[in-house]
């Protein structure tokens, strides 16, 4: 296998070495994917080969359908589903490919779920309408029919396992659905209809339930499946948790009872009826498996939640904490209990843990939708929460009042919508621009939206925040590369991508107020302030807002809002020497604020031009030259006064050597 490897290695590197034709394109193709589908082949490496392949062979399903198991069996379901559904574009007969998409949906949310089990049905059925109702669904899930799931009349070989799972995860569940898949098991024989009845009893089906339905199929008794299931129903059958405990133990240890089995039906008999809490912690170290402590740690803390003892939970979940510190349930239960008891000394740490946590999440899977919407609903409440003490007629320096409350409601914002804009499929809205954008504006919009992530995530110092960082590149590299190709998201989004733009419009007033106002304090302490806000300001879709605005009459004649916040912007840096800069600290500090200032529009010449000039005052000749050469050297129009200002500070041998372009 390795000498297989080696070889195929050598070929990819050979025919890589040949011009680009359909042909070698093909042969690369088929030869990424026999290296990533080889045993051995580590996960990441079989992704990034499989898409290298699709790359080389666009139209081949069996690299989508591939690439889907290979996400989904590394944990990362969401991202399956588009490799599979592409797959079904293109081999819209392949009954494989559905069920497979199925199975992915059912691992992700309700919605999705719910999706996931209608597949199935449809596929047992052999209901063409249904499955193409539940593919039109997944495409466009805003306007997706809400009819109730059908029951199945029947189910097939391949779909009585997963349908079976997935009725008895409905609430409630449908014996009809049941029956269905039961009877599709016992045709397949003892070891299939056995599984079925131990899925029953996992299920928290009554034991002489499930003892009579294997008495009516009369099975073998000395088939090994049933001999498990009968092991299974004498576990079942102990109504003691400790007795159960030990029985397990003892199943496991003489095989006669698959682990993972064992012991879901002592945690499910567990759930139903639970010993007292000191019994339940004694249990829990004698239970080997970390997954299975959290849940029943879980169950007690859910309780003493709801009877108000919050510091019994408060200990629970931060012994789960313990055992798997980026679980994000636990985090948020820790956060929501820091709410709830209002405690400061925890407020702050357990909900930045929970951004962390849900970043983390998502960095770790590779997968930006992963927890997105919990993304965007915390920011969004803590931005708002930070609000809440400004009146919405209070004036500016009333919002600049409580400076930390003032911060909050400018970074929690910008997360906000930093995830709004991931959250689209549309490279047109991810961009925040037109659909007839030129391409100038495509590009000028990738560039803040890249600025933008760099901004509010890498400062945070969050564990996989560099790691996220970079997948909003990504993304916002291929919406660039795809922003003029047929785009089938954007008429589904445009409601929510216009929302956003008037939620931003809102935004972009409210914070024109704060410029305006810290601008007209003309005072170098609020550089860093006049900073923070500029950044926000040109994470803003500017180029749709200001069309916007011309639209609705707010902007004159050849007015943008890039122009009027580049201007605030401008008025609050060239205060830098209000009053002049005492000592070494003081200088640091305001080129800091500077080059902030110079981050959040670094088109505009006139902040380059003020640093300059800070650090002539300075008499940092050399670091003046040298920045005032690089500037001077580019446009500078109608900026004569300020170029004359910096060329003055400067000897005339000295001025000789500058640029002479103004």
């Amino acid at each position: 296998m390795m000498r297989d490897r080696a070889a195929l290695l050598d070929a990819i590197a050979a025919v890589e070495r040949l011009p680009t034709t359909a042909e070698h394109r093909l042969v690369l193709a088929e030869a990424e994917f026999r290296v990533a589908i080889a045993p051995g082949t580590p996960p990441g490496e079989a992704v990034a080969r499989l898409r290298r392949a699709i790359r080389h062979d666009p139209f081949q399903p069996k690299l989508y359908l591939h690439l889907g198991r290979r996400l989904h069996l590394d944990g990362r379901p969401r991202a399956a589903v588009p490799a599979y559904r592409r797959a079904v574009e293109l081999a819209p007969d392949s009954r494989r490919v559905h069920l497979l998409l199925a199975l992915a949906l059912l691992d992700l949310d309700p919605a999705a779920s719910e999706l996931g089990r209608r597949l199935l049905v449809a596929l047992a059925a052999g209901d063409d309408g249904e499955r193409a109702a539940v593919l039109a669904a997944l495409d466009d899930p805003d306007n997706a029919a809400k009819a109730p799931i059908k029951e199945p009349v029947g189910s097939t070989a391949d779909t009585w396992r997963p349908g079976l799972l997935a009725g008895l995860a409905r609430t409630p569940s449908s014996r009809r659905h049941v029956d269905a898949h039961l009877f599709a098991a016992a045709g397949e024989g003892p070891a299939a209809y056995a599984t079925a009845c131990a899925l029953l009893l996992a299920a928290v089906e009554p034991v002489e339930g499930v003892r009579q339905l294997l008495a009516a199929a009369e099975l073998p008794t000395g088939h090994p499946a049933v001999a498990m299931l009968q092991a299974a129903l004498d576990l079942a059958a102990v109504a003691d948790p400790v007795r159960r405990l030990d029985a397990m133990l003892a199943a496991t240890r003489r095989g006669a009872l698959p682990a993972q089995l064992a012991w879901w039906l002592w945690y499910s008999r567990f759930v139903k009826d639970p010993p007292p809490l000191p019994t339940a912690l004694r249990l829990v170290r004698a239970v080997p498996e970390p997954e299975l402590r959290i849940a029943i740690l879980d169950v007690y803390a859910q309780r003493a939640w709801a009877d108000g003892r919050w510091d019994v939970a408060r200990l629970l979940w931060q012994e789960m904490h313990a055992l798997d510190p980026h679980r994000v349930p636990v985090a948020l239960n820790l956060a929501l209990h820091a709410a709830r008891t209002r405690s400061p000394a925890e407020y702050g740490p357990a909900w930045e843990h929970l951004a962390e946590t849900l970043y983390l999440a998502a960095a770790g899977l590779g997968d930006l939708s992963a927890h997105i919407d919990d993304r965007i609903a915390l920011h969004l409440a803590l931005s708002q929460q930070a609000a809440a003490g400004a009146a919405d007629d209070a004036g500016p320096a009333a919002w600049l009042a409580d400076r930390d409350a003032f911060d909050a409601w400018l970074r929690e914002w910008d997360l906000y919508f930093l995830n709004r804009r991931l959250r689209f499929r549309s490279p047109v809205h991810v961009l925040g621009v037109a659909r007839d954008a030129r391409p100038e504006e495509l590009v000028r919009a990738h560039a803040r939206l890249c600025r933008h992530a760099d901004r509010v995530l890498l400062p945070r110092g969050w564990a996989g925040g560099a790691v996220f960082r970079d997948l909003a590149r990504a993304r916002a590299d291929q919406a660039l590369r795809t922003a003029h190709e047929p785009d089938r998201h954007h008429d589904a989004e445009l409601a929510a991508a216009d929302a956003l733009l008037d939620e931003a419009l809102d935004r972009a007033l409210r914070l024109r107020r704060a410029g305006r106002h810290i601008a007209g304090l003309r005072s170098a302490a609020t550089l860093p302030l006049g900073a923070a806000v500029a950044a926000s300001q040109f994470a803003l879709p500017l180029d749709r807002l200001t069309r916007l605005c011309a639209d609705r009459g707010a902007l004159e004649g050849e007015e943008t809002l890039t122009g009027i916040f580049g201007a605030d912007l401008v008025a609050v840096a060239a205060a830098w020497d209000r009053p002049a800069p005492a000592g070494k600290d003081e200088v640091a500090a305001r080129l800091r604020a500077l080059d902030e200032c110079i981050a959040a529009a670094p088109d505009l010449v006139a902040l380059r031009l003020h640093r300059c000039r800070l650090l002539q005052s300075a008499g940092r000749d050399r670091d003046a030259f040298a920045a005032a050469a690089e500037v001077l050297a580019g446009p500078c129009d109608g900026l004569d006064e300020l170029v004359a200002a910096v060329r003055a500070g400067f000897t005339p041998e000295q001025r000789a050597h500058l640029p002479r372009r103004s």
